[in-house]
């Protein structure tokens, strides 16, 4: 019920005119000041601390992948503006983003499969599969004049299908080991041309079944442990993994009599210094890591970390250049591999995942997801293949950089593997990173990187693709629920040209009302073109775009010479916040007057009062024609007269006495 000029939580009060600024009235009004005053020593300012602009700055993307969304809390963590979503350009470096490295065709006339490759005597050389899956072939790569996979010889050649399955440098050899119907067969070379098969062989008949046409499958891998070659093969039959050892240089087998239970084949292996300080065979089955000491005259193996079985589990591990074992763990094509780092200690086998992983943070966009397949150490920073194993999934070419993950090459074509990568300065000297991808049941496609190890900062001369993005997060820019003025987006970028002739950086933006209905990422909309004079683009001429999320696609792009690139330093996307007006309220209320129209005493007056003010709710508050809102009772400042119930002056406390006269009450509204 309103009864008089005001009305607080529902019940009538009066007020009285009051002078305030020179003037009277009944009701002084004024805004809370919805911003502070502060301003931080240390530390991102933060929208609460300003009234002007607040920047948010991407200087790098030099931590890798994993960030769909950078949530509230973590608004002012540093480290969270160094992450990306996606990329296809080369964010590795801390310096600054380059367009990706160019892919270049090499060479492989009338070659069908590449299977596994090995350095030798100066040269990079591969394995193949050839002439329908029925001959195994040898061949080197030739850079300095054709780029081309050439020369070499024939393995073997057979008129039954033929499957490798692995290639080695061992002594004064080349080693490669292949399937003919269901046999394991090795073969020897002093020159990569001509080729002998070995004395003594590896136990016939050891798979169950003969191998298909380019019949993908995980028979055997080669080892070299000091100065012995071992065979691990796979005893489909027996469904256990075993082992053979030659000590001249695979032309003479012989049975360790060791057996490693598994269903599948021998999937990853490298030789590393155990905790005994002697050296160990560490293999990768579909079940775990095992390891093997070829010390004692009887082999001996143990489980040292069981996985989930998995087909990939461990797929071609390697020990990388710090010193310990990069291992993934197996996935389906519809998640995000996850790697761990085995570090040998004085007590054991240490496991720990690589920082940034796959599956860390917010993953990675779905057509990137799926197992690793190949790894390759390279100057300091590891290298593997993944993906592309089914409809709509687009093989890469990752990088670790010892802080995050970067996309190094992504396959424009779903549904096909890069099944082999290698990290190579054979034949030419030239630094390549070779692939191959299999665009069919009877066909690779190879090709490299050129230049793909050093940092860019050094003035070598890289070749660049024309074009390449990087996906930032999404941000509420700490504070959720409250909408933003993003007012402009800046550029800090070198080599930019003067038109869209050169080099140039677009961008794309999305936002959202909200943050559960953010823009797909697909159907972005054009911010422009930053060119060398233009550092920045306004939204809607400054008037700024009004939005809850906000995220930019960067896109970098060449129109001319192919070893040039704009090189993006820093993003900055300048933001308002929008924080609603709140309003404060002082009046006075004469106690007698507002006692007398609600037929009440003073007292109940004053009590009613006070029980608003002590109210853990906020109060509804009320006057003249404006709707009721929520308040705070802030504060009641009161000026007391006593009485005696008979009117007169108490120079003494009484019971019966009567406490009249104003209350100023200050009231604020809490919510908008």
């Amino acid at each position: 019920m309103v009864v008089g000029n005001i009305d607080i939580n529902g019940l009538g009060y009066q007020a009285r005119p009051f002078t305030r600024n020179g003037q009277n009235r009944l009701v002084h009004r004024y805004i809370v000041e919805p911003t502070g005053a502060s301003f931080r020593l240390s530390g991102r300012q933060r929208p609460e601390d300003l009234r002007s602009i607040t920047p948010f700055i991407f200087p790098n993307c030099s931590l890798g992948l994993g960030r769909d969304r950078i949530d509230s809390d973590s608004a002012f963590e540093p480290d969270e503006y160094r992450r990306f979503f996606d990329a296809t350009a080369d964010t590795r470096w801390a310096r600054g983003i380059y367009l990706p490295v160019q892919e270049e065709n090499s060479a492989q006339s009338g070659l069908e499969v590449v299977r596994a490759s090995a350095s030798f005597k100066g040269n990079i050389w591969t394995i193949w599969e050839d002439d329908t899956g029925t001959d195994i072939v040898a061949r080197k790569y030739t850079g300095s004049s054709t780029k081309a996979w050439d020369n070499g010889g024939a393995i073997a050649a057979n008129a039954v299908p033929t499957a490798v399955i692995d290639l080695i440098t061992q002594k004064t050899h080349l080693i490669a080991m292949f399937i003919t119907n269901n046999d394991h067969v090795t073969s020897r070379s002093t020159d990569g041309a001509s080729w002998s098969a070995s004395s003594t062989a590896i136990t016939a008949n050891l798979l169950a079944n003969d191998v298909t046409v380019h019949e993908d499958i995980d028979a055997g891998l080669l080892a070299d442990i000091g100065g012995e070659l071992v065979g691990i093969v796979w005893h489909e039959g027996n469904g256990t993994i075993t082992f053979f050892s030659s000590t001249d240089a695979g032309d003479n087998w012989a049975d360790e009599s060791i057996d490693i239970a598994s269903g599948n084949g021998p999937q990853g292996v490298v030789v590393i210094r155990g905790p005994d300080r002697e050296d160990k065979l560490i293999l990768a089955t579909r079940e775990g890591i095992h390891e093997i000491d070829t010390a004692p005259s009887t082999w001996t193996t143990r489980l040292i970390r069981p996985m989930i079985p998995n087909n990939d589990n461990g797929r071609r591990m390697v020990v990388g250049d710090d010193g310990a074992v990069w291992i993934a763990q197996g996935v389906d094509d519809d998640s995000p591999p996850i790697v761990y780092r085995m570090i040998v200690t004085d007590q054991g086998y240490v496991f720990d995942g690589v920082p940034n992983d796959f599956a860390d943070g917010d993953g990675l966009p779905d057509e990137a997801l799926g197992p690793i397949r190949w790894m390759a150490p390279a100057n300091g920073m590891m290298y593997c293949s993944a993906g592309g194993g089914k409809s709509s999934r687009h093989a890469r070419i990752w990088c670790h950089n010892g802080k995050g993950w970067h996309s190094v090459r992504r396959h424009g074509t779903a549904n096909q593997k890069i099944e082999w990568i290698a990290a190579s300065g054979d034949d030419d000297g030239l630094p390549r990173l070779h692939y191959a991808v299999r665009t069919g049941t009877a066909a690779s496609d190879a090709n490299f990187l050129g230049q793909p190890f050093v940092n860019p900062s050094s003035g070598v001369s890289i070749n660049r693709e024309a074009d390449g993005y990087v996906d930032l997060p999404y941000l509420d820019f700490a504070l959720p629920l409250l909408s933003k003025a993003v007012l402009r987006v800046g550029i800090n970028a070198q080599d930019l040209s003067s038109s869209t002739s050169g080099e140039y950086i677009n961008v794309d933006y999305g936002s959202g009302a909200d943050n559960a209905a953010a823009t797909a990422r697909g159907s972005f909309t054009d911010l422009g073109n930053f060119l060398s004079g233009t550092s920045t683009i306004d939204h809607a001429s400054g008037a700024g775009l009004s939005v809850r999320s906000y995220a930019l696609r960067v896109k970098l792009f060449r129109n001319s010479t192919v070893t040039d690139t704009p090189i993006l330093k820093d993003v900055e996307i300048d933001v308002v916040p929008h924080i609603p007006v709140r309003q404060g309220f002082i009046l006075r209320i004469n106690l007698q007057e507002t006692a007398q129209l609600e037929d009440k005493t003073t007292e109940e007056v004053i009590t009613r009062l006070e029980t608003a003010r002590d109210l853990v709710t906020m109060p509804s508050f009320a006057y003249a024609n404006i709707s009721a809102t929520r308040v705070k009772v802030v504060s009641l400042n009161w000026g007391d007269d006593v009485y005696s119930d008979g009117g007169g002056i108490l120079s003494v406390p009484d019971a019966q006495a009567l406490r009249r006269g104003e209350v100023e009450v200050v009231l604020e509204e809490v919510l908008a």
